[in-house]
């Protein structure tokens, strides 16, 4: 396991329209460091950051669907979706007016870019020494 401190989220919300059908794509951008680990991996080659970067990146994503899925099953548009349409295209009256129809089955896409850093001074995984102290003679 590992641990993250995120040090700054930002996020931007494009509507488009897409043959006439109002579609977001979710832009959020992260930045971690790697607080501790307990892990057999080697994190602080760029391989084992790669990794656990789309990890993080997977997982952020997961939860952001589940909560706007939520949301839209409550037809709760809690995160302004329906303002940024209203803000991209004012002059779409018409979508504003049934955005209590349109939201719940609003298609969203999501684009999570992750950079995860390293700030402590051990880098290397703990790994336990598995052999027995050498007694005296032997």
């Amino acid at each position: 396991s590992v641990s993250l401190q995120t040090i700054r989220v930002a996020s931007i919300l494009k509507p488009k329209l897409q043959d006439g059908q109002p579609a977001v794509t979710v832009e959020v951008e992260v930045v971690s460091d790697l607080g501790a680990q307990n892990t057999s991996q080697d994190l602080s080659r760029s391989e084992g950051l790669k990794m656990l970067s789309q990890l993080l990146a997977e997982e952020i994503e997961k939860e952001m669907a589940t909560c706007v899925q939520n949301a839209q099953e409550l037809n709760a548009d809690i995160f302004g979706f329906g303002a940024a349409f209203q803000r991209k295209f004012p002059k779409e009256k018409q979508l504003v007016e049934r955005w209590d129809q349109v939201f719940p089955s609003l298609h969203i896409e999501y684009n999570v870019r992750t950079n995860v850093r390293i700030r402590g001074l051990i880098t290397t995984p703990p790994v336990p020494d598995l052999k027995p102290p050498k007694r005296g003679g032997q």
